[in-house]
């Protein structure tokens, strides 16, 4: 992990509940104490996404000069909107999650994206056997004819309906990685940060992504803390920024990302762009070093 993390470890939830940083401002002296959800599983797209989260809060309270713990909550990946309530009720302090208006209204977000537009940019998973199909130019008449398969609580399915796009769901990934094989949808739309380990998880079936296309809406994923704890949300949004400016950040995302960055090749595949109805007038859109850009 970056820098010399404090964890404080198997803790059980009733103490860590005690020791949490409350919305008060500690004295500078005072060290913090910050939960965080720790995914517990054998899933490394999950577990990617979890290191990076906790690497970056690390990185982030280091650049606020505070002293600190990360204190992780383990367990089981949750819905958005359990997470929200964990957040609300104070099961951890800060957590990464897809923005909307709903979340920004009732949970305090840093607008900071931290995987810089990246879950935005998609790539599709197809049948090996079909994915010649995506080699030609395709209109965008007919690529939104394309059965798009995708979790019923997902983002994307808002922002693929509203783009005018054939939108079929289930209820998990395995599911429609099933219904991808018996050719019930065409195929999975998913980000540059989770394809490729995807592919590698799936890899005993016959699949591929797609060589030549993808979609892009503008994304953002933030870290959010609950409505009152303001002071905290002011220390990551200072650290972030500092990050920023001293190249840590970019160096950190690099780490994480820039090679399945440069093994998608944005720059050279047919972008099919859509518009994103979930920003809201926050969003830093006017920071261009704030995002990803092929």
């Amino acid at each position: 992990m970056l820098y010399l993390r404090s964890v404080v470890a198997g803790v059980a939830l009733f103490m860590v509940a005690a020791t949490g940083f409350c919305g008060a401002e500690p004295s500078a002296k005072e060290s913090l104490q910050v939960r965080y959800p720790e995914y517990v599983g054998d899933d490394p797209v999950f577990s990617r996404l979890t290191d990076y989260f906790a690497d970056l809060l690390d990185l982030a309270l280091a650049k606020s000069g505070r002293t600190y713990h990360l204190v992780p909550v383990p367990g089981q990946a949750v819905t958005d909107r359990r997470a929200m309530r964990n957040l609300d009720s104070g099961v951890y302090d800060v957590n990464f999650m897809h923005t909307s208006p709903d979340r920004e209204t009732t949970l305090r977000p840093i607008y900071f994206p931290m995987f810089k537009g990246l879950a935005g940019w998609r790539l599709l998973l197809v049948r090996e056997t079909d994915a010649s199909r995506f080699d030609r130019k395709l209109t965008p008449g007919e690529f939104k004819r394309l059965r798009a398969g995708l979790g019923h609580d997902w983002p994307d399915v808002r922002y693929m309906k509203a783009n005018g796009y054939e939108v079929v769901t289930s209820v998990n990934r395995d599911s429609l990685i099933n219904m991808l094989i018996g050719d019930r949808i065409d195929y999975v739309s998913r980000s540059v940060i989770e394809v490729w380990d995807e592919l590698e998880h799936y890899r005993q079936m016959p699949l591929a992504v797609a060589c030549c296309v993808a979609i892009h809406y503008p994304s953002a994923f933030y870290m959010f803390t609950a409505r009152d704890n303001e002071a905290l949300a002011d220390l990551l949004r200072q650290g972030l920024h500092s990050a920023l400016e001293d190249g840590s950040f970019d160096q950190l995302f690099l780490r994480y990302y820039g090679e399945v960055i440069e093994r998608s090749r944005l720059s050279e595949r047919r972008i099919y762009q859509l518009y994103n109805p979930d920003l809201s007038d926050s969003t830093p859109l006017e920071h261009s070093d704030l995002w990803f850009q092929p």
